[in-house]
């Protein structure tokens, strides 16, 4: 949750800890965050988007070693930074970057230059992640090894007591878990691979990374790890009947959770990439950047969308038709409602955690499309902003099928209102 208020130091020494992180707007972008018990730590931090309309966050320090009149100082620094296409979180980690001196041909020294070779093969935020990984697990142990001298054993010993980590950090989060150990694992192999061709190693040497993961523990099950999803037209029924007759269905969040359904895009895409000039109301047609996908697969993609879908459309009108975002908010740190707002009401309406997801709408669409709806897989994928897979890639077949996607969108809708009024008829009868 996030107040708005321009503090005061008095304000900021009141402050306690609850068991949510909190985020205080004081103004432009300053936010002071307090991390949940038993920490309680008071972090001043700037959000802002980067050069390439990303958001992006950068920590100014803590209080009271920061004080609330020099984080603001530092503040009007940030923005004119920013202003200037800088991005001040890309420049702290190439400054930390720079500043490492490690020994030739040590691990770190590798480490350093595989990360400048990353950056310039990866998006900033996986760079961050892959620098975070390596900085926080690897380094502490090998940075002054030569990479000839880190064994499988020494790595496999110190990954598995991340997987096996229940470290918590100031911000509440997990240190760690077996999905980190594993992509972690995947660094160091690229990492020493990178040293053997660039001759850091001997090429006649064994990468002590290459295929260790099997040693760690293992993921959940695959099907363990999809996010839960209604599967079943009983369900989908009592989904739509409980979005549709809620009170609070008209409130912004009530018409994100009804539009959902009937475009089954990611979550996030619509919440944050949404907005009122890419919505062509006449032809029925949402246009945006898949920003997972753009760099391998789908870059702009077409929603067509239908008569239901236009209704809820036309419903956030009301609310958000003056700004530029569709599901803008004045109160939140990002200016969009967050996706944590449909999970909170997703359950509020009586869904659990292993009923449903709001990203599970996407598994519906393609389930009980096929299933119920008949339509052919290839014609689902595309809705769904899919890479269809062909012999060929993309080379011969670029086709859009256009005309059939419309169709399965507006059959789909539809269905989501049958769905609903048999779940209705049924509470009747049991009356």
């Amino acid at each position: 949750m996030v107040a708005i208020m321009s503090l005061t130091d008095k304000e900021i020494e009141h402050v306690g800890a609850t068991r949510k992180l909190q985020k205080i707007l004081d103004r432009d972008g300053l936010y002071l965050f307090v991390t949940p018990k038993p920490f309680g730590t008071k972090t001043f931090y700037y959000r802002y988007k980067n050069y390439a309309g990303k958001d992006k966050s950068y920590k100014i320090g803590v209080y009271p070693t920061i004080s609330l009149k020099t984080a603001r100082v530092q503040h009007k620094l940030l923005i004119v930074d920013v202003m200037n296409g800088i991005c001040p979180q890309e420049e702290k980690l190439l400054k930390k970057a720079k500043k490492l001196d490690y020994k030739a041909e040590t691990f770190g020294y590798v480490a350093k230059k595989w990360l400048e070779w990353r950056k310039t093969k990866v998006k900033s935020n996986t760079y961050e992640k892959e620098w975070s990984r390596i900085e926080r697990f690897l380094l502490p142990k090998f940075k002054n090894f030569k990479c000839e001298d880190i064994t499988s054993r020494d790595l496999v010993d110190v990954l598995t007591k991340v997987a096996k980590s229940k470290e918590i950090g100031r911000d509440g989060r997990k240190i760690g878990g077996i999905e980190t150990s594993h992509r972690t694992m995947r660094h160091v192999a690229s990492i020493l691979k990178y040293a053997l061709n660039m001759g850091y190693m001997d090429k006649r040497l064994q990468n002590a990374a290459d295929r260790q993961v099997e040693y760690l523990p293992k993921l959940p099950p695959k099907h363990l790890r999809h996010r839960s999803a209604i599967t079943n037209k009983e369900e989908l029924g009592r989904f739509m009947y409980k979005v549709e007759n809620d009170e609070r269905k008209y409130e912004l969040v009530g018409c994100a959770m009804r539009l959902i359904p009937h475009i089954f895009v990611r979550p996030q895409e619509m919440l944050k990439l949404m907005e009122w000039k890419d919505i062509n109301f006449n032809k029925k047609e949402w246009t945006y950047v898949v920003s997972k996908t753009e760099d391998y697969a789908v870059a702009k993609f077409t929603v067509y969308l239908t008569d239901q879908a236009i209704t809820v459309l036309k419903d956030i009108h009301k609310h958000t038709g003056n700004e530029k975002k569709v599901f803008y908010s004045s109160s939140a740190a990002t200016g969009y409602i967050s996706n944590n707002s449909l999970l909170k009401r997703l359950r509020d309406i009586g869904f659990e955690k292993d009923e449903a997801s709001v990203t599970g709408f996407r598994a519906t669409a393609m389930t009980l499309g096929r299933e119920e709806l008949g339509i052919e897989k290839y014609i689902i994928d595309l809705c769904l902003a899919h890479n269809v897979k062909d012999t060929n890639g993309n080379a011969y077949d670029r086709a859009d099928f256009k005309k059939e996607r419309k169709e399965f969108m507006q059959q789909w809708s539809d269905f989501l209102m049958e769905c609903k009024r048999e779940f209705q008829r049924s509470l009747i009868k049991s009356v």
